[in-house]
């Protein structure tokens, strides 16, 4: 057991690091790092409730709305109302906003590409191999959150 948990805390350093580099990767900084994530997730998840992206964001309802305000003054998000439910307001990526969004994971997306290139061949071949246990990991942890915010 005690390897398990070396593990997890190699793991951890080592996921952190390459996040805060990724982070420093981004190409519009009027956007905090939460904004664009909540971005992000009206993106994959849209139309999506202001409460059901809190959810998924784990922030608290005056933080969401804080971070819908910003995004929709950039123009990047859209609010209008369910079709069959006119009280409750649906949040949605515009033209804008998907361009923001797809530019910065391209940024990113190169500089990972880039720094992959200094590994050998086999080096990339064992990380291709090691992905879908990392996917599985993250599914692992969410699974139970992602069930809770559907319901």
């Amino acid at each position: 057991m005690e390897g398990d948990v070396l593990l997890a805390s190699a793991m951890r350093t080592v996921i952190m690091r390459l996040s805060r580099h990724l982070s420093s990767e981004r190409n519009d900084e009027t956007l905090s790092f939460s904004q664009l994530s909540a971005l992000g997730v009206i993106e994959a998840r849209g139309p999506i409730s202001p409460s059901k992206l809190a959810a998924f964001e784990r922030i608290q309802a005056p933080s969401a709305t804080r971070i819908i305000t910003v995004l929709m003054n950039h123009g990047y998000i859209e609010r209008t109302t369910r079709p069959d439910d006119r009280r409750q307001a649906l949040l949605s990526v515009t033209a804008a906003g998907r361009q923001l969004i797809h530019s910065d994971r391209d940024r990113r997306t190169i500089w990972l590409a880039t720094i992959l290139k200094t590994l050998t061949r086999e080096q990339r071949a064992e990380l291709r191999a090691a992905r879908p246990h990392l996917e599985r990991l993250v599914q692992t942890g969410i699974e139970d959150d992602v069930r809770e915010i559907l319901s």
